[in-house]
């Protein structure tokens, strides 16, 4: 701790994650006193209960907020209200949680010092739509989660591929598989990442045998970094932590469909640091690619310790000091998707000739090939 610390102390405003929970504990250890406030999830949180007409005033206004904006914050700002000192500054992490709460901040606080922390590589135009200093990975800050050491293998020491799902519309799934199976790619295993949503974590699995994929999937609550940093290669939507984990470890990272240039996937291709197939019809040819060509080296991202530097940094008279970081590890059992290993797919032949034929047409027709064919 040095003298410039000492005095220092902050709220960290957001909903409970471990990316929060990074920079929190990151802060503290360079001698920062912390106030952690939770944002609660709609419906989360009961409204106050009292007897009499206050009471019921404070019911109402309880419920007719939550109406207004979706959720409701009392039990935060009984917390801010409780607070003994005036913080050195207010900290975010999501855009939508400080639009909702600044309001209740001004009116505790008055003018005071806030910042935005951008946990991974996005950066959320609202941010700067509300007039937030946002501190970023991007330059000089650091990511939340998602960098480490620990990486998976399967139990048969084949190399696996990752392919990932994450904010993935249902429509795209099918063109993907299709492109999987149709890839020079026969001695890789598959590892189905879990998107969190079910309908297109259902979907994959029923359409994976269609295309005579074999592959598993971890559970959604497991070590998923750890299969993507043991990956040859990842393929498709990787959310933004899976990103890092990726980049961070040097492993291939193929991203398809249409890229917003303030996710940290779309930054990632502008910087030439992933490869990027726009259109379905490109993603065979695009992994087969990723596989050839030599792996590329590690994205050095600073970490949260960076980021509770930069966000001191930015605090008039705060010097920070130096600290340190940590690791995981575990087994877990990996759920079968596809086609069963020694079985054969059911399927179309016809349906799947055309769909491939048209697949190859337009691919050749988009790199320029002609092959004499009318």
């Amino acid at each position: 701790m040095t003298p410039d610390t000492e005095s220092v102390a902050l709220w960290v405003i957001g909903r409970p994650t471990v990316e929060r929970d990074a920079l929190i504990a990151a802060l503290r250890s360079q001698g920062v006193e912390i106030l952690p406030l939770d944002f609660p999830t709609s419906g989360a949180q009961s409204p106050p209960t009292g007897a009499g007409l206050s009471g019921l005033a404070a019911n109402l206004g309880a419920a007719l907020r939550e109406v207004l904006d979706g959720v409701d914050i009392t039990g935060l700002e009984a917390q801010m209200a409780r607070a003994h000192s005036t913080p050195s500054g207010v900290v975010y992490l999501e855009a939508d949680v400080a639009q909702r709460v600044r309001p209740a901040v001004f009116a505790r606080l008055g003018a005071s010092r806030e910042l935005a922390v951008e946990p991974h590589l996005a950066m959320d135009p609202e941010f700067a739509a509300q007039g937030l200093e946002v501190v970023s990975a991007r330059e000089s800050g650091g990511v939340l989660s998602g960098q480490g050491e620990a990486a998976r293998a399967l139990p048969d020491g084949r190399a696996h591929l990752a392919v990932a799902t994450h904010g993935m519309d249902v429509g795209w799934i099918d063109r993907l598989l299709l492109q999987l199976s149709i890839a020079s790619i026969d001695e890789h295993a598959w590892i189905f990442l879990p998107s969190g949503d079910p309908s297109v974590d259902d979907h994959l699995k029923r359409r994976a045998e269609f295309y005579g994929l074999t592959g598993q999937r971890p559970g959604f609550g497991s070590d998923l970094d750890g299969w993507i940093r043991g990956a040859e290669a990842v393929v498709g939507r990787p959310s933004e932590r899976q990103a890092v984990a990726a980049l961070s470890s040097g492993v291939p990272l193929l991203l398809v469909g249409e890229l917003e240039r303030r996710t940290g996937l779309g930054w990632s291709v502008e910087q030439g640091l992933s490869s990027h197939a726009r259109t379905p019809v490109e993603v065979s040819v695009a992994l087969e690619a990723c596989l050839e060509e030599p792996r590329p080296s590690r994205v050095e991202f600073g970490g949260a310790d960076q980021c509770a530097k930069a966000l001191l940094s930015r605090l008039d008279g705060v010097r920070p000091s130096e600290a340190h970081p940590g690791a995981p590890g575990g087994e877990e059992t990996l759920e079968i998707i596809g086609v069963t290993p020694g079985d054969s797919p059911q399927s179309d032949p016809e349906h799947e000739r055309l769909e491939i034929d048209d697949a190859l047409a337009k691919l050749k027709q988009r790199m320029g090939i002609d092959d004499g064919e009318g």
